[in-house]
């Protein structure tokens, strides 16, 4: 009976360590696709900011083209 119930408890061990693993992988997973995410907005908003900018620029021109003709 001792060596079944250690049997059972070294079986239970092994599968909440498995599940330890899963769930460290998991997180670990969560925060990449978290930062993957974060620059991607990053991305995205340097990618405005320069349209802006360069929207901008392109008006200032067309002014001075209109003050000179």
């Amino acid at each position: 009976m001792v060596i079944e119930l250690y049997e059972k408890i070294k079986d239970d061990a092994k599968v909440i360590l498995a599940t330890d693993s899963r769930n460290e992988k998991a997180k670990e997973e969560l925060k990449n696709a978290k930062l993957s995410y974060e620059e991607s907005c990053l991305t995205d908003a340097i990618s405005k900011v320069r349209t802006e900018a360069a929207n901008i620029i392109l008006n200032k021109i067309n002014e001075m083209i209109n003050i000179l003709t």
